[in-house]
């Protein structure tokens, strides 16, 4: 069994309003996010909340995940993701897919082909690429939760990456999407201006 972990705990501070609340194709994005992941089979799906906690729980209820809260969330992503693994810890689960809410149009194709191999596999990490750069979202095994536990604050999830480089499991995608970080309010803007024209966040021409 998969878990994931959805960070969207961040005060949006350029964004000037929170990210996971935003509308996109007419839903916000972390409901997208969390269909995306319910129809990918994952399970169970945990949400941390941090800044705006109230309002985004708000907008989760009837959802079938799991809410928990990061009160240190001005600690760092990491700080977020370790709390979503106290979570997932509990429940047996053999890896973890952490996916940030504000990457909201990754493609289902894209979770399947990561899914599969590690499934296949059982690698420590499983990234999916786009034109040879990494993207979101990441599956780690369970034999790194502890790892990601004790990773240094100041370098994130990163630092157990660079520990395992050699044994990381890449996945050629089309799915451009990977790459895509809404941080601020001129990236929503492009974002919604690419829907309108029909961009759907992959291309129909797989390359993996």
């Amino acid at each position: 069994m998969v878990a994931a972990i959805i960070l969207a705990a961040g005060e949006s501070t350029r964004m000037k309003s929170p990210k996971a609340l935003l509308p996109l194709n007419d839903k916000t994005l972390i409901r997208g996010v969390v269909d995306l992941l319910t129809t990918s089979g994952l399970s169970p799906i945990v949400v941390v909340l941090g800044a705006h906690a109230e309002l985004i729980r708000e907008e989760l209820a009837g959802l079938n995940v799991l809410v928990t809260t990061n009160n240190e969330y001005r600690a760092g992503q990491l700080s977020s993701l370790q709390k979503g693994l106290e979570v997932v810890r509990e429940k047996s689960a053999t890896g973890v897919l952490i996916h940030p809410v504000d990457h909201p149009s990754v493609a289902t194709e894209t979770v399947t082909k990561i899914l599969d191999r590690f499934t296949s596999t059982r690698a420590p990490v499983v990234v999916p690429t786009y034109n040879g750069r990494r993207g979101h979202p990441v599956i780690f095994s369970e034999n790194l939760f502890d790892e990601l536990m004790n990773a240094p604050a100041e370098i994130g999830a990163r630092a157990v990456v660079r520990r395992h480089i050699e044994e990381i499991e890449e996945v050629l995608t089309g799915d451009c999407a990977i790459l895509e970080n809404i941080d601020t309010i001129k990236d929503y803007g492009l974002l919604l201006q690419r829907k309108v024209l029909g961009f759907k966040g992959h291309e129909q021409n797989e390359i993996g």
